[in-house]
């Protein structure tokens, strides 16, 4: 992602970023997401780290009032290692440094895997940081 930077009165200012309070996706966005994660769990060796019933559930990926389900019955456990697999697999992989001038920069993660445990779901939320970090070039990095 390009990185960006902010500047006031001549002096770098840090974000503070929160990937919990991103925008939650467009239908449309989810929808491209499912098939990039459906397609690397068909090709990708790093799947091998869930459980069977893990697996079993990235099988039945499906949008659900723009949310991510998964059958009816997945059990909580199983619905929180999923949530934290794709945020450690896909969520790690988008990040947006913000230059800092002489200082280290600060490297922003926007996609973010939310669970919804009122409704057996993962909310996925993402952040734009410029406009030209928009979600489909996250997209067409997780490809």
């Amino acid at each position: 992602m390009q990185a960006i930077e902010y500047i006031h009165e001549g002096q770098y200012i840090g974000i503070l970023h929160q990937p919990n309070s991103g925008d939650q996706i467009k239908e449309t966005e989810l929808n491209n997401l499912i098939e990039i994660i459906k397609d690397k769990y068909k090709s990708q060796k790093s799947f091998t780290e869930l459980l069977e019933e893990e697996k079993e559930e990235l099988n039945n990926l499906h949008n659900n009032n723009n949310e991510l389900a998964f059958t009816q019955n997945t059990n909580p456990e199983t619905l929180e290692s999923i949530c934290y697999f794709l945020q450690s697999t896909f969520g790690q992989k988008i990040i947006v440094p913000q230059i800092m001038g002489s200082g280290p920069a600060i490297r922003h993660r926007p996609l973010f895997f939310e669970l919804n445990s009122d409704n057996n779901t993962i909310i996925v939320k993402y952040t734009t940081f410029g406009d030209f970090n928009n979600f489909n070039k996250a997209l067409s990095i997780l490809k």
